[in-house]
């Protein structure tokens, strides 16, 4: 266990990496930097208003990752699934899909984010930090030597036993064996309040992360392309609000600088944007300003596309104006950067998962369970495709794969275990389930059984693939336009469901 000097001194030591998490995470919320410059030369405001792409992109990305949940699947058929329930109902009860959601948005703003484990009264109990809250030691093996948390405790509260009345700084430090609590005194050094051991037998806290260094992706270039597009923007409204309160000349206005009143009247004018101007002709007339609307709509453009460029985004205005010309694989290649990104990120995460499940299975041992192992993740990205065009993809490759696999990757099928299951229910004849006497006889040759037992693998996946096109033809003739409908192609292409 680390000694209390040496927690003072490490938690000292951290403070720039917690200070530039603070910066990314004030960017993410929209507390930007140029904000605080918000004056003119002449002392007049600018406008400030922000444009926030930072939490734009970042949303962007743990969208697509997360919305359609990765699989957990085993590698061997045969083997027991057990240990995919029981995971099951660690998920459930801890509601891993949104804290997943939470550690990769914290890890792209602020670089990881910060996972504990804890077994109590047979619970096993999952809960994301901020990592600002965290300083985590590694060892040269790159594996968690230990971690130290800092918290605040409010007063009336009890902590080890120990009754708390005013705010009181804590620090909770984790090593392989033992969890100890340290409480910063008057004085303010630590003294030890409690050294509770552990079951894990290796530090209970899993660092989820999107780099192999815990670089944040929300970087300096994206947090500076944003100031500059905000910047640009602000300009522009300066520019036409000062175009459209133009002043008024008044000419020949006469007034006394020696009477109260009439200086009085005179900076109300001003205030009102009058300006005055004494002189023997009397005129009135606006003073107007011109606007290059033109050059300030490019250069936003220009810092729109290069930021979400840099952030590996596509540009949602850009695709929303080709739909109905472009096919859905050419909108998938417009999401291309985002993917090849999405799945740089999923080899960091998937690690995080894995070591995840290395802590579970030192618990299931505790309770006799069988561990879960030798198993494979797959990762899903979202891509607003051409939902058709996928499906008949699908179906083309059918001969190719087995109904695993083909469920494994349709993007309409969260959990191919549990739709093996229900397809083996309604056909009635798969292996993974008792068998009909009627179409697979026990007493059939092993041979005769396997042609019986790959013949109903094919009826199966002949079943998806119709059921797969008889919803896409209806989708069809319920959204095209009756004037699409009535042309000769698309006649003879929805012939083709009566085949």
């Amino acid at each position: 266990m680390i000694n209390s000097t040496d927690i003072l001194k490490i938690w000292a030591a951290n403070k720039a990496v917690r200070d530039a998490q603070t910066l990314r995470q004030n960017y993410y919320d929209g507390k930007h930097s140029f904000l605080s410059k918000p004056d003119n030369t002449d002392g007049t405001l600018k406008s400030a208003k922000t444009v926030n792409w930072c939490d734009y992109v970042v949303d962007a990305h743990v969208s697509a990752s997360t919305k359609n949940p990765y699989q957990i699947t085993l590698r061997n058929d045969d083997a027991d699934k057990a240990p995919l329930d029981a995971l099951s109902s660690v998920v459930d009860d801890n509601d891993i899909p949104t804290l997943e959601a939470e550690h990769f948005r914290t890890a792209l703003v602020m670089g990881y984010s910060i996972e504990v484990h804890s077994f109590t009264d047979g619970d096993i109990k999952v809960k994301q930090y901020d990592p600002r809250e965290w300083v985590v030691l590694f060892d040269e093996n790159k594996d968690i030597h230990a971690a130290i948390h800092q918290a605040v405790i409010l007063p009336n509260t009890y902590l080890a036993g120990l009754l708390i009345t005013a705010n009181t700084t804590i620090y909770t430090v984790y090593d392989s064996e033992n969890i100890g609590t340290y409480i910063v005194n008057a004085e303010g050094n630590l003294s030890e309040a409690s050294m509770t051991p552990h079951p894990y037998g290796k530090v209970p806290i899993v660092v989820f992360s999107v780099t192999e260094t815990r670089i944040p992706f929300l970087s300096e270039n994206i947090m500076g392309q944003n100031d500059i597009y905000n910047v640009i923007g602000n300009a522009r409204i300066d520019e036409l609000t000062y175009n459209v309160d133009s002043g008024l000349k008044l000419t020949g206005f006469e007034f006394d600088p020696t009477k109260k009143e009439d200086v009085a009247k005179l900076q109300a004018m001003k205030n009102q944007g009058v300006f005055i101007l004494p002189d023997t002709h009397s005129d009135i007339a606006f003073m107007t300003k011109g606007s290059e609307e033109g050059k300030y709509a490019s250069a936003l453009s220009d810092a729109r596309e290069a930021l979400l460029s840099q952030a590996k985004v596509p540009d949602i205005r850009e695709i929303m104006s080709a739909i109905g010309n472009v096919s859905g694989l050419a909108i998938k290649f417009r999401y291309q950067p985002m993917e090849n990104q999405a799945n740089f990120f999923w080899k960091y995460l998937q690690s995080g998962i894995r070591k995840r499940i290395q802590l579970l299975n030192t618990i299931w041992s505790v309770q006799a369970k069988a561990p879960l192992e030798n198993f494979k993740t797959i990762f899903n990205f979202s891509t607003p495709i051409d939902v058709l065009a996928e499906r008949l993809s699908l179906a083309g490759v059918s001969e190719l794969y087995s109904t695993k696999t083909l469920m494994e990757i349709s993007p309409d099928i969260d959990d191919p275990e549990q739709e093996m299951k229900r397809l083996a229910v309604q056909n009635g004849n798969l292996v993974d389930v008792p068998v009909k006497a009627q179409s697979i006889p026990a007493a059939q040759a092993p041979e005769e059984r396997a042609k019986a037992q790959e013949e109903a693998l094919q009826t199966a996946v002949g079943n998806v693939e119709k059921r797969m096109r008889e919803e896409m033809f209806d989708t069809l003739r319920d959204t095209l336009p009756s004037v699409i409908l009535e042309s000769d192609k698309v006649k003879a292409f929805l012939a083709q469901s009566n085949d």
